[in-house]
């Protein structure tokens, strides 16, 4: 089944109370070991503002080599990595004893799940929970307070493993076995293992989640791809030189002086907004305010050179043949980095069909008036609405009610 959500369903829908109240937290560190296949790669190393450029040039070139041209080999990665996470639960738990497992994207950390700022309108932390899962979410390798490894390191099949690998943890409940609690949270008294586990991805985070639906199909009960989706446009990929990379360190040596050779980071404010924010003007209901698009360069991440290989075609994503579980495409309408700012158009049900053969169900929902940054957006709660009402023909019984 394929469904294009009209506005009437998300005007029907009931948007989950984003109070805290009763919500635990824990913030935490924890060590994840994974065994990967990377690639070694022919670009251009970037030591400085004008090695980024020479990058962006590079990548972006008429004739210039695609991502899997660009393959000079393969380097097995074996090595336990520390990321830094936190789990959520609720006070009263849904009777399916479901996790959700959010998997951030590029230029952010997990703080893009659980806004600091006007946090009841924005955190889509606050609406799973208040729904009734528990929610782990982490800061992937190389951003936030996780572990700033090589940039050679930081690729596409490590970071599919480190999410095979807490999928796994989350199933056998041994998540927060031998993890260091981050003052001043403690370690909740026990996390037990959730035989179902609801994949939530945005943009990159997406395609990560993806590709574990291809690899791994057996460890997602139930996949959200938001900022993402097979597009039909003739040149869906953003410009390299659009987002204005440059060398993290040199950017700012306060925020990304522990990032090394390779890791690239949008130079300002307005490459910021031009990836992840729409309005039409002030008073634009689904817009966003002066605050949250200050708050977007506050949490702004930088990404590794092999990380931007990676989406471009380095991750096998489709198709997912042996993926049974329901699968929600969640779209913003105006999303300039995934189809040109007109996503109502720029997907084609047959082959998202033809893609995910075995799927429960499979639906598209597009957020009106959204940018890519959907948390980020005033209607940003109408949206969670779509993904948690349990009302089946307006979207939500597909996670609550098939699995």
């Amino acid at each position: 089944m394929f469904l294009l959500y009209a506005a009437l369903c998300a005007a029907r829908a009931v948007v989950p109370t984003n109070s805290s109240a009763g919500i635990s937290c824990y913030n935490f560190k924890l060590d994840v070991p994974v065994t990967a296949t990377n690639y070694l790669l022919d670009i251009l190393p970037v030591d400085n503002n004008i090695d980024a450029v020479n990058f962006a040039l590079d990548i972006d070139g008429r004739t210039s080599p695609n991502a899997t041209e660009r393959i000079l080999g393969n380097v097995t990665i074996s090595e336990s990595f520390t990321l830094k996470a936190m789990i959520c639960t609720p006070s009263v738990e849904n009777d399916k004893h479901i996790m959700q497992l959010l998997t951030h994207g590029l230029i952010v950390d997990s703080r893009y799940w659980h806004i600091e700022i006007d946090r009841t309108n924005h955190s889509y932390v606050l609406a799973a929970v208040n729904a009734g899962y528990t929610v782990l979410s982490y800061d992937r390798l190389g951003h936030g307070q996780s572990e700033k490894p090589d940039a050679s390191v930081v690729q596409g099949p490590v970071e599919l493993e480190l999410l095979r690998v807490l999928t796994e943890m989350a199933r056998n409940g041994s998540l927060i076995t031998g993890a260091s609690p981050i003052s001043p949270s403690a370690l909740p008294s026990g996390i037990p293992a959730f035989e179902h586990v609801v994949h939530v991805g945005h943009s990159y985070g997406s395609i990560l989640t993806a590709a574990l639906l291809v690899a791994y199909p057996d460890l997602s009960s139930a996949a959200i791809l938001t900022g993402f989706t097979v597009t039909n446009s003739t040149n869906p990929t953003t410009s390299t030189a659009a987002l204005g990379f440059e060398y993290a360190a040199a950017n700012d040596l306060g925020r990304y002086g522990d990032r090394g050779s390779g890791y690239i980071v949008p130079a300002t404010v307005d490459q910021i907004q031009l990836g992840f924010y729409h309005r039409d003007n002030t008073s634009d209901p689904s817009g966003f305010s002066d605050a949250l698009l200050a708050y977007g360069e506050y949490i702004k991440q930088p990404l590794t050179t092999g990380e931007w290989l990676s989406i471009r075609g380095l991750l096998n994503i489709v198709p997912a043949l042996d993926f049974k579980g329901p699968l929600q495409f969640f779209l913003a309408e105006r999303d300039f980095l995934v189809c040109g700012s007109d996503c109502k158009s720029d997907y084609d049900p047959a082959v998202l069909a033809a893609l995910y053969p075995r799927v429960k169900s499979l639906n598209t929902y597009i957020q009106p008036g959204a940018g890519h940054g959907l948390t980020f957006q005033k209607n940003a709660t109408a949206g969670y609405a779509v993904m948690m009402v349990k009302d089946f023909e307006c979207a939500d019984e597909w996670l609550l009610g098939q699995i």
